[in-house]
This record gives structure tokens, sequence and C-alpha cells, in this order.
């Protein structure tokens, strides 16, 4: 930041705007000086002078985050990419195996001095630095945090062999490495990559081909549910003002319902070739891993959602897999893990299918309820976003309840158009994803009159008249049965609707009182 503000200033000043260039020469003292400040208590040694006489004489005593979340504050608060380098480099070596170190090293300098440029562009589709390079994979911040899951994906194409890769795995293989050596150890820049959908990110990469970038990922999953890293068993509603973002936190968890998580895990249910594992240099306690993962992931499921509603039901199909995990050779752990998973759920019987997903999990229908009721306490106490959080798990639950899709528009159309200070595009993506749900509701439900009207309203709010009354059209034939809310609403759009585009009137609208269509139900 600090380097964006002094080719700001030097900008300003070749084109004569010595102000603005002061202006900026100002900024950057300022973020230089805060840098060294924070880098200083990370190191354990006094701030330069000049810095602390900098920030009083602006007065900004009181240090702040310059950058947002997305790494660990030791290498964003770094001066300059070299000490940000160091404070990587020392995490990662300190905590190594001595016998690692050398190749741990000389892999992060190879990172450092040859990032591969293009082809992390021909990803992006656009030009990529070597410095802006540098910065996302060792200083990123949200905005580069939030490329990563788009950058991991080429890892899944990765061949068995380590030389001859396409240019999507040149790409990828070094943010992945660098999740699994650094940035999935500390919370914050875990919680970014979180956050920027990285988890659901990582299921395809457990079929990758290599099994050492396979091994990667598993260890990143590994370390994203590491307890000690953060308390995943902890109800959100404990966390105070961190409610929502950990709330947040938990949709991207039960998210990997939607993926190939349990599937992928599955395949890795015995171990691979010996060629296979000869070729990635070993691949011993893979399976013991994602067995690990699976009882992880199951565990946590049947905490948050479950427990407190209903039952979670394995398929015939997972059970078994699960009884011979590992083999006839697995370790006496892994017998021993494997026994008590079977055991936890096979007294709740056996699943008639491969549940909602394909996975081999359904739950009762009492479990996507209890979690819709959560949505609809949050949504009548006026937290919105919060609602939409529990709607969007209760989804993950039971996809097919077109209840929970207009719940949700209810909550977005309601956080969109009552939010001061909401940014246009971010209320036109609120609008477009209520549309989108009442579309799907409507196509769950097709005589779902709450859903047509909140459709309508997005339309409105979009100044989409047109579209309104199409939806407010169809709903009225769809239905014909219910209150006469859908016509009434669209008579009031043709009337500010201008005359050229009017659609003829043939309905007579009667004076009736309508049915709340805003609440949710």
């Amino acid at each position: 930041m600090a380097e964006e503000a002094k080719r700001e200033s030097e900008t300003a000043r070749a084109a004569g705007n010595e102000a603005l260039a002061v202006d900026y020469e100002t900024k950057e003292a300022q973020i230089r000086a805060r840098l060294e400040v924070k880098l200083a208590e990370l190191s354990g040694r006094a701030p330069d002078e000049a810095a602390t006489d900098t920030l009083a004489q602006q007065g900004q005593e009181d240090i702040i985050e310059v950058m947002t979340p997305g790494a660990q504050a030791a290498h964003n608060a770094a001066l300059n990419f070299n000490e940000a380098y160091g404070i990587v480099s020392s995490a990662v070596l300190d905590t190594a195996d001595p016998e690692l170190r050398p190749f741990l090293e000389a892999g992060l300098k190879r990172m450092k001095d040859s990032p591969p440029v293009k082809s992390i562009g021909a990803v992006l589709q656009r030009e990529v630095s070597i410095d802006e390079a540098r910065e996302m994979l060792f200083m990123p911040d949200s905005r580069a945090m939030n490329l990563y899951p788009r950058l991991l994906q080429g890892a899944s194409n990765a061949n068995s062999s380590n030389d001859d890769q396409p240019a999507e795995v040149k790409a990828a293989t070094p943010f992945l490495s660098m999740l699994f050596l650094y940035h999935t150890h500390t919370w914050e820049s875990a919680k970014a990559f979180i956050l920027a959908q990285g988890l659901l990110a990582l299921p395809p990469l457990l079929l990758c081909e290599n099994l050492y970038l396979r091994g990667q990922a598993m260890e990143i999953i590994q370390n994203l549910t590491n307890e000690e890293l953060h308390d995943w068993f902890k109800d959100p509603r404990e966390a105070g003002r961190d409610e929502l973002p950990e709330l947040s936190l938990h949709r991207q968890m039960l998210g990997l319902m939607r993926t190939k998580l349990v599937p992928n895990l599955v395949a890795n249910a015995l171990p691979p070739s010996e060629e296979a594992a000869a070729q990635a240099g070993g691949a011993s306690g893979i399976t013991f891993m994602s067995l690990r993962l699976l009882a992880f992931w199951l565990s946590w499921v049947r905490h948050r959602c479950v427990k407190d509603f209903g039952t979670m039901v394995l398929s015939k199909s997972l059970l078994d897999t699960i009884k011979n995990w590992g083999g006839p050779n697995a370790h006496e752990e892994e017998v021993a893990l494997r026994t008590q998973i079977y055991d936890d759920f096979i007294r709740f019987g056996e699943n008639a299918n491969e549940g909602s997903w394909g996975i081999g999990i359904g739950f009762t229908p009492e479990c996507a309820v209890g979690v819709k009721e959560r949505g609809n306490t949050a949504f009548k106490a006026g937290r919105n976003l919060m609602a939409v959080s529990h709607y969007s798990m209760a989804m993950d639950l039971d996809p097919s309840d077109a209840s929970l899709y207009a719940n949700r528009a209810a909550a977005l159309l309601k956080w969109a158009t009552s939010t001061k200070g909401i940014e246009m595009e971010e209320q036109q993506g609120h609008l477009q994803q209520v549309v989108m749900d009442c579309q799907q509701a409507t196509s769950l439900r097709p005589d779902y009159t709450k859903a047509y009207y909140r459709h309508a309203q997005a339309h409105i709010e979009l100044n989409q008249l047109s579209k309104a009354c199409e939806v407010l059209g169809a709903g009225v034939r769809a239905c014909s049965d219910k209150d006469d809310s859908l016509a009434k609403l669209r008579a009031e759009v043709i009337e500010k609707m201008p005359a050229a585009e009017r659609p003829a009137v043939s309905e007579v609208v009667a004076e009736e009182e309508d049915c709340d269509l805003l609440d949710v139900e």
C-alpha cells in the first residue's frame, strides 16, 4: 500500500498536481510508519523514532490495521516484501523438521524469485507482475485471497509426474503450497480463505492424480478444521458481536454438503497402488487422514444442525465403506476410528437412498425445519443477514423445500431495500439473488403466491417493470384460486409503466385485504 501511494504521488507530480502529490506522500509516510510500529511489536523491539514521530504529528498514536484481513498480521505489517518474506520463511522453517528445512528453504526461495507469473496470468486472464504474484503468495490481502479458489482449481488437473504439468497446475501449486505451509496455520488468513469460498474449492483436489498435491489438499482441510486453530463446535451465538461472521464460516463448512467432499474422501478409503505411492515419494497415512476428515465433518454437521432437531442417517453403501475403511491392512488406530464411526451411525439404521445430494447422507425433515426456525427468529428480530445464513444452511439439509428459498428471498429483499449506505452494486447483487431464489421456489411450488410477489418486488426495485408485470401475470394464472394480492400489485406496476409498454388489463381487482406477503413462513 505504501508503494501504491508512492506511485500515485509520482504520477500526480508528473501531471503538475503538486497538492495531490503531497497528499499521497503524507499517506505513504503514514502507512510506512504504521507498518514500522507493527513490525517492531511483532519483532519485540522498539520502533524507529521517526515512525512514532510521524504518527504523533498526525494524531494517530493508536495504530490500526491498514490492510484487510486475508493473511496473518505479521506479513501484512511488514515494511516491504523482503521483510514480509523473512517473517513467513522464518515461521515455516523454525517449525520444520531439520531434515526438511533445506528443501523448504529452497522451495520458498524459488517461489519468491520465480513465481509462475505467465501461468497465473493465464488463469486470471490478465497480466500479472512478479511483484503482484509475490504479494499474492506471501502477503495476500482479502482481494488476493478471493483469487485463491480460482487459482487452486487447476491443481486437480495435475498428472502423477512432478515435471511436465499444464499451465493451470503450475499456477495452482505455489498457492496450494503456501496454504499448506503457512496461511492455514494462522486464523486470520485461514478465516479469509474460508470466507472467500476456499474451503469449497478443495474437494476436487482430493481426487488429484498427483498424490503429493492430493495430500497437501487434505492437510489444508485438516489445518482448517484443527480445534487449536478454531473451535468449530462453539455455538455462533456465543461469539457476541462476531456472531454473523462466525455463522458465515459455519455456512461455508455446511456448504461442503453440496460438493463432492464425502464421495472424494470415500475414493481415498483404500491405499493407493505401490507404483502411485512411489511416484509421490510416499503416500502413507492418506486413508487415515481422509477418515479423520470424514469423522470431523460428520460429527460437526450432526452437532450443529441435527442433534437439537432430528437424525442424520447414512446410506448402506457409505456405512459399508466406513466399516472397511483402510482395507484389511489398516493399522490399529484406523480400525478403532472406523469402528467408532460405524457403530455411532448404524444405530440409526440405514438411509433408503443416497440423500438429497447423492453423497450417502440423509436427514429427517425436522433438521431442516429446526434450522429454518433459527432463520425465522433472526428475521423477526430484524437480523436479515443472519436469517439468510440460516435459511441457506437449511437448504443444504433439504434443497427441495420451496419455503426456504422464498424465506431467504424475503430476508435478502428486506436487507437490500432497508439498509442505509448499501452500495448500488451490492444492492443489485442481492436483488438478483432474490429473483433466482423466487424462481427456484416457484419451480418447486408453482402456485407459491409469496414467491411471485417477492420476485416481482425485486424487479420493481431494479426498475424492471416489464419483467415485474410478466412475473405477476404468471403468478395470477398459477395462483388463481388464492387472494388477489398479485393482481393488485400488477395493476399498480402497470400504472407506473410508460403507456406504450403497458399490457391490456383484463382482470377487475376487488378491494380485499391482503395477506402479509412479506413475512416468512
